[in-house]
């Protein structure tokens, strides 16, 4: 009985070990996926954000067709932040995300500074409880 218990024991620190825990965000952070569907490259890709105090910001280099990348943002969700592309000699530069309370985006960028952003579903903690109870 003594071993049973002991296998046991082991067996499931060997499983809480090895299963891979979902990673989550601070509060104050956004995740941007990024999916280049485009036939010429982005030379640029830069989010810039802040508040009274700080400012930051954040570049990709280089993403070539077919690139997939995902970047985390420190910055509160619904401020809205810039986003600057390079590509092809023309710059473009939006403004994206204010008044949106997803802490989670799909962006794709199609070629010619066209791009979708997608505010993907609020990250809630019985979201992830649930998806942990899935495996």
């Amino acid at each position: 009985m003594k071993y049973l218990c002991l296998i046991g024991a082991l067996l499931a620190g060997l499983f809480l070990l090895l299963r891979p825990w979902p990673a989550t965000l601070p509060d104050s952070a956004l995740r941007v996926d990024i999916t280049h569907r485009g036939t010429a490259p982005i030379e640029l890709l830069e989010f810039r954000h802040g508040n009274l105090d700080t400012q930051e910001s954040i570049i990709a280099l280089n993403l070539r067709p077919g690139a997939q990348r995902s970047l985390v943002l420190n910055h509160q969700p619904g401020a809205g932040f810039n986003m600057i592309t390079l590509s092809e000699g023309r710059k473009r530069e939006v403004c994206i995300g204010k008044n949106e309370t997803a802490r989670h985006y799909a962006l794709s960028f199609y070629g010619h500074g066209d791009f979708s952003l997608i505010a993907k579903a609020p990250d809630s903690a019985l979201r992830r409880l649930i998806a942990f109870l899935r495996g």
